[in-house]
């Protein structure tokens, strides 16, 4: 007797017992992957269990929304970003992703963005005294690693940032600690 074979194939199939909705305030729902969300995002995979993270994921987001002012247009990209891979961002919310991607503590996003400021943003000085004072205007303890980045290619460009007058604008404080550490090179 030889044996029939049946095809199954579930690749159409979509798993909607696998996605999550995130709600935002002005009544928008977001639908992501969950597995995705949970595989890409270090903080989550070591904060919570499975089952504690499939009801965890929308309050961490309302948090860090919260706590670090994001904008909720940002959000919304960056949690495409994880369900699409490739995305094209405005400029704008350039900042609020990478805060995201460091607090989610996901490294791929946060090694593309750190890839797009070494090819795009870091040769545009206005570009890069914008974000820190934007950065500053945020009521925020939560320091990224970017705002560093950002420091360091001041201090590198000092003449150019003292003849710029927005670097004027930015805190005093951020100027004298720019301009000291520019001393020193």
């Amino acid at each position: 007797m030889s044996k029939k074979f049946l095809q199954v194939d579930v690749s159409n199939s979509k798993k909607e017992e696998n996605l999550i909705q995130i709600r935002f305030r002005n009544e928008d729902v977001l639908q992501v992957n969950f597995s995705k969300f949970i595989d890409q995002s270090k903080y989550i995979r070591d904060k919570y269990n499975y089952q504690e993270a499939l009801y965890s994921i929308q309050y961490e987001i309302e948090k860090v929304q919260e706590d670090m002012n994001i904008n909720e247009e940002s959000i919304k990209y960056f949690i495409q970003i994880i369900a699409e891979e490739k995305v094209n961002i405005p400029i704008e919310h350039y900042t609020d992703i990478y805060t995201l991607s460091e607090y989610f503590s996901i490294p791929t996003i946060t090694t593309e963005l750190d890839n797009i400021s070494q090819k795009e943003l870091f040769k545009d000085l206005n570009f890069s005294i914008q974000i820190l004072h934007d950065s500053e205007t945020v009521n925020s303890s939560y320091e990224t690693k970017l705002i560093s980045k950002i420091e360091n290619f001041l201090i590198e460009k000092i003449n150019e940032c003292i003849k710029n007058a927005k670097f004027g604008e930015l805190e005093v404080s951020t100027i004298f600690r720019i301009v000291e550490q520019s001393k020193e090179k």
